[in-house]
């Protein structure tokens, strides 16, 4: 597969919006304002088709809490290490009490024991493991030390300030925050781009893949034909995130990736509710990009 350059996917991300009107349907960006109207808090979206440039964005620049999204930053992080000639992926690490907080399910019982940075890695992108994420997190240098490796990607905005588990969202707090549009960029540039070794990347889209958490969120909303990875957030107030990769035509197809970068946050509904709203996110990318 051949991979666009930085300056081809930065040309992509600014290209004009897409601005296409189908008849009888709402533009992506009033079809987003009516779901944000409907669910309260705010709806942060920005997706791109990798293949034409085109884009939707609705409060792609304002800053919204990443929760349990950060994770894909880190496990990226823990692979540009080990590529660089820090500890590989078989390398062991301590789990420590410290550690583990809720919904820590893998790592809970290998407390006093060891495990290797691949299984951390893997539970913590398939079951968002928290207690994985903390130990990942400690052995890189702790939360600043993610920041520096996501400004080397040329990201100036995204930051990591705290272990697991985060702070909720709310009005002012920047800690743990990013934006739709800077998150999205950091999905083509380490996703699809050169940021790290092809087999890092390759590991990376495995580990997407085989994420579970988040079958209920923007997957719901695509034809069943579109195969997807993603990475899923989870917060208070209202925070329901999902970050996701499709293959229209499948992995080896004819059509280019399509990358969503989605966030919901201050709705006073259900967990169940906005699950249920981030596949209509996933239904309104789907039929602008069909």
């Amino acid at each position: 597969m051949t991979f666009p350059s930085r300056r081809m996917m930065l040309g992509a991300m600014f290209a004009t919006p897409f601005a296409a009107r189908a008849a009888g349907r709402l533009l992506p960006a009033a079809s987003l304002a009516a779901l944000e109207r409907r669910i309260g808090g705010r709806v942060g979206v920005c997706a791109l088709d990798t293949g034409t440039g085109a884009r939707i964005v609705y409060r792609e620049t304002e800053r919204f809490v990443m929760c349990s999204t950060f994770k894909w930053l880190l496990a990226a992080a823990v692979l540009q290490r080990a590529a660089s000639g820090g500890p590989g992926l078989d390398s062991s690490v301590p789990i420590r009490a410290d550690a583990i907080v809720s919904h820590s399910d893998a790592t809970k019982p290998f407390v006093g024991r060891s495990m290797t940075l691949r299984l951390l890695c893997a539970a913590m992108m398939a079951t968002s493991d928290n207690g994985a994420a903390n130990t990942l997190m400690r052995a890189i240098g702790g939360p600043a030390a993610l920041t520096r490796a996501v400004r080397t990607w040329g990201d100036p905005l995204t930051r990591q300030d705290t272990y697991e588990l985060g702070p909720d969202a709310r009005p002012g707090d920047l800690r743990n925050t990013t934006t739709p549009a800077q998150m999205l960029a950091d999905m083509q540039h380490v996703w699809l781009g050169d940021a790290l070794d092809p087999a890092s990347r390759a590991q990376l889209i495995a580990w997407l893949r085989s994420c579970v958490v988040g079958q209920h969120r923007l997957r719901t909303g695509v034809p069943g034909q579109w195969v997807e990875g993603d990475r899923t957030g989870t917060g208070d107030p209202g925070s329901i995130n999902d970050l996701a990769i499709f293959w229209p035509s499948g992995v080896d197809g004819k059509r280019a990736p399509v990358l969503v970068a989605s966030f919901l946050s201050g709705s006073q509904h259900s967990a169940v509710q906005l699950e249920t709203a981030q596949g209509e996110i996933g239904r309104i990318v789907a039929d602008t990009f069909a």
